[in-house]
């Protein structure tokens, strides 16, 4: 898949998905003001608009899991494949960053085949008595 291909097939998710953007916002920032003490001060109207604004200006910003789960739908079926998202690639390798990283975290390097996420180790479970 070419990274136009990509690119498209994000913006397409993203305009399906841009109602469901809006309402995370707007649930969001409710939230946010209820837990603040300012529910009084909370208007509705101007807080839509500006979600819709906010959403149309910068989609990616505002995409979570939801957008993530539908992106790997879609590549799947379009590629019959899955699409590895937490994989280290040579291609985004930056010196820049990895210094950064080396001072924040120490000297340990990671191949590029290492994931950079690993799965949760399943434990063993003892029984009760």
């Amino acid at each position: 898949m070419t990274v136009q291909e990509f690119e498209t097939l994000i913006a397409v998710i993203l305009t399906e998905k841009r109602n469901e953007l809006v309402t995370d916002y707007v649930n969001g920032r409710t939230d946010i003001i209820r837990k603040r003490g300012d529910a009084s001060k909370l208007n509705h109207g101007e807080l839509a608009v500006e979600a819709g604004q906010r959403v149309d200006q910068d989609p990616r910003r505002y995409a979570g899991k939801a957008i993530l789960r539908r992106l790997r739908v879609q590549f799947q079926t379009n590629r019959k494949r899955n699409l590895l998202v937490f994989q280290a690639s040579p291609k985004l390798k930056s010196d820049l960053l990895a210094s950064i990283a080396t001072k924040a975290f120490g000297s340990r390097q990671r191949t590029s085949t290492e994931p950079v996420f690993r799965s949760p180790q399943k434990r063993k479970r003892t029984p009760r008595h």
